[in-house]
């Protein structure tokens, strides 16, 4: 499963600075690029870090909670774990503050996921909740996008997690 982010009224300068304007790099039929795979492009985001103050509490949540969207745990330490989607590349580390301190969420941040469909945005809320995470906004549309679905939880440390559908450009805007 590739990740993505969004480039809307950019895309055309973040093509042109990756050398990838002109032509050849799309057939007529995928018509211009709205989004763009980071894994394709190679771009400077590598992965996340989420702090947490019980390894074993916090890898057993993310273990069942990723696997609704097809992440795994591939890395496996006392103080870190390393979760990877179908391609094994780690992208969410779980650590323990290398600096001792507990750890705490952000104000204002969210770690955001992808889900190939419907079902498991359900899935993936319903099961982090299940396993002790807190509703933050329960499966369903939002008014941010026609086409967005997608639900909010807090792990057990607070941290905020979103799972949504990709949102795809419909064929009269292709």
């Amino acid at each position: 499963m590739a990740a993505f982010f969004r480039v809307s009224s950019f895309t055309e300068t973040c093509e042109e600075s990756i050398g990838l304007s002109g032509p050849d790099h799309r057939t007529p039929a995928q018509g211009p690029r709205k989004w763009i795979s980071f894994l394709e492009y190679n771009t400077m985001l590598s992965g996340v870090c989420i702090g947490t103050n019980d390894m074993n509490a916090a890898g057993a949540f993310y273990d069942e909670v990723l696997s609704t969207i097809g992440m795994t745990c591939v890395l496996s330490e006392p103080a870190e774990r390393g979760y990877a989607a179908a391609d094994g590349r780690i992208t969410l580390f779980l650590v323990k503050p290398f600096n001792g301190q507990p750890a705490t969420s952000g104000n204002g941040t969210q770690v955001m996921f992808y889900a190939p469909s419907s079902d498991s945005v359900d899935a993936f809320h319903s099961t982090a909740i299940s396993c002790g995470g807190t509703d933050e906004g329960a499966p369903g549309s939002r008014h941010y996008h026609p086409d967005y679905y997608g639900a909010y939880v807090r792990d057990l440390d607070g941290n905020k997690l979103n799972v949504s559908l990709e949102i795809r450009r419909d064929a009269k805007n292709s």
